[in-house]
Formats: C-alpha cells, sequence, structure tokens
C-alpha cells in the first residue's frame, strides 16, 4: 500500500509543478499580449472528455486553472503590470 501511496503523491506533485509552469506560461503570454484571455478562457470552460470517467473531475480543473488566471489578471491590474491595450 505504502508504494501505491508514494506513486498518488509522485502523480500529485507533478500534476501541480504542470499546473504551476501552465499558469506562469499564460501569464507571460497575457503579459506580452501573445494570447486573448477571453478566448483561451472560453476553449478551457468548454473543454470535455465525453467518454472519459474523470470528464467531471477534468471540467472542475479547468474552471479553477480559468479562476487563477482571472485572479492573477486582477492582481497584475491593481500593481498596473498589464500591457497598455489590456487596461
Amino acid at each position: 500500500m505504502a508504494d501505491q501511496d508514494d506513486r498518488l503523491l509522485t502523480v500529485e506533485g507533478q500534476i501541480h509543478a504542470l499546473t504551476r509552469a501552465w499558469l506562469c506560461l499564460a501569464a507571460q503570454m497575457e503579459m506580452r499580449g501573445e494570447l486573448e484571455p477571453e478566448k483561451l478562457e472560453a476553449s478551457l470552460l468548454g473543454a470535455r472528455w465525453p467518454q472519459a470517467e474523470f470528464d467531471h473531475s477534468a471540467q472542475q480543473t479547468m474552471a479553477h486553472l480559468v479562476c487563477q488566471l482571472v485572479a492573477a489578471r486582477a492582481s497584475r491590474q491593481r500593481r498596473g503590470q498589464l500591457p497598455a491595450h489590456q487596461v
């Protein structure tokens, strides 16, 4: 059982690391004006895996990512770190 717990913790850590890296990449691209936040958010919220058992969990994760992006954008806006065309 300990081996399975270790593997689960490893996968969980990998998921968190990939999520953080993806959020940083998206924020950098947004700050450089290389992506349109609304289109990205719509795409994330519209993602579906209809035949997969994890569809509901994946949709919740996508919604969480969108919330994180929105919060980061609001924080940058408060600090005056958004490009002029996004203010």
